[in-house]
């Protein structure tokens, strides 16, 4: 009795999304030289920096300045590599 074997090969390559999306809930506005704009600045690199490194791409940050807080929260697809969140 003859052995078969039949063999299939799906072969798909695409680039991911790696665009960056920004939502806001305050759509309020800030001079560079606003304290706020310190707040902001310092969530957002936390969050760039600390993401990569987080249980499923998942994160939530505040600033350190008690007068002009800042929140942020980040998440990423899990199915991204580490190697495609380093900006």
């Amino acid at each position: 009795m003859p052995i078969e074997s039949l063999l299939m090969f799906h072969i798909v390559q695409g680039a991911p999304d790696t665009g960056k999306v920004y939502r806001t809930c305050n759509a309020g506005t800030y001079s560079s030289g606003d304290p706020y704009a310190s707040s902001v600045a310092y969530v957002l690199a936390d969050m760039e920096t600390v993401t990569p490194n987080q249980a499923n791409y998942n994160y939530y940050s505040a600033s350190p300045y008690q007068t002009n807080v800042a929140y942020g929260h980040t998440t990423c697809n899990p199915a991204l590599s580490y190697s495609n969140l380093l900006w």
